[in-house]
């Protein structure tokens, strides 16, 4: 998720958030509630996509050429292929969008990024036409509980709903398909929400955390991380002090998989171990 913070849920904000999907998948998943990512959305990407801390793999900031990744870096895609894995990645790119820097150039097998704001409307390239669909917006502009709040608090929960929904046709074809049984689902945020200065603080983050997108205080860097997958405990709640670098290695542990020391890939873990077994 982007730039959706510890309060855009349904769970941590139920008087306004609508994300029945999502809250459903939390009660029934491991729920991370300590865990930390980089204040935007780049950084936190480079961090997931490479289990290194995203100094170290260039990207820097969200614009200006220094949201690209070191296209020498080991990133999930090649170290998973590597281990004999198919490697996908579909949906938001943001660490490099000019010639060279694909992903389906710097280590992924496919990918497909999101061509406009309907679920199965893809293509290879970008599109930063991404309103929220407006059927999506007819309860904030019309229940008497969101009157007076500013709109852009509302197209912020308006598309966090339409996430759920999309969220919803993937989980039913998991079920449907018994793929569910075999299957890890990871879902956290990038970075907190960006607040601007005509939103309530108050209604758009009731937990009382500090700060926001952009910023290394609570309300920009804490996130929720839950987990659903084999073996994984349902209804769980764990505090163990987490990042977003701890990610790749814990696939790579499930997996089998194991580093041998190379100069650009040294895992900066937290709290979680290094893999253990396999080879790269």
């Amino acid at each position: 998720m982007s730039a959706k913070g510890w309060d855009d849920i349904g769970l941590h904000n139920p008087a306004y958030v609508n994300t029945p999907n999502l809250d459903r998948f939390i009660r029934n998943a491991t729920l991370f509630d300590n865990f930390y990512t980089a204040p935007q959305c780049a950084q936190t990407r480079a961090a997931v996509l490479t289990g290194r801390s995203y100094q170290r793999t260039g990207t820097m900031l969200v614009n200006g050429g220094y949201d690209f990744l070191n296209s020498q870096e080991v990133n999930a895609g090649r170290f998973m292929a590597a281990g004999g894995y198919k490697t996908a990645h579909f949906g938001k790119w943001h660490n490099g969008q000019s010639l060279g820097y694909e992903p389906w150039v710097i280590g992924f097998q496919e990918s497909w990024w999101p061509l406009s704001i309907y679920p199965d409307s893809l293509m290879r390239g970008s599109s930063r036409d991404r309103p929220v669909p407006p059927e999506f917006m007819v309860r904030y502009y019309t229940e008497p509980r969101y009157k007076g709040i500013p709109s852009a608090t509302l197209e912020a929960w308006g598309m966090v709903e339409y996430l759920d929904s999309v969220l919803g046709r993937l989980f039913s074809f998991l079920e449907d398909t018994g793929l569910a049984d075999n299957t890890f689902v990871a879902i956290s945020s990038d970075n907190g929400p960006a607040l601007f200065h005509t939103e309530s603080r108050a209604t758009r983050m009731p937990s009382g955390v500090q700060g926001a997108k952009h910023t290394t205080d609570e309300g920009g860097t804490r996130s929720f991380l839950a987990v659903q997958g084999p073996g994984v405990a349902a209804g769980a709640v764990d505090s163990t002090l987490l990042q977003a670098t701890d990610i790749l290695p814990t696939v790579a542990d499930l997996a089998g998989l194991v580093i041998r020391s190379q100069p650009l890939f040294d895992f900066d873990t937290g709290g979680m171990p290094h893999p253990k077994s396999g080879t790269y």
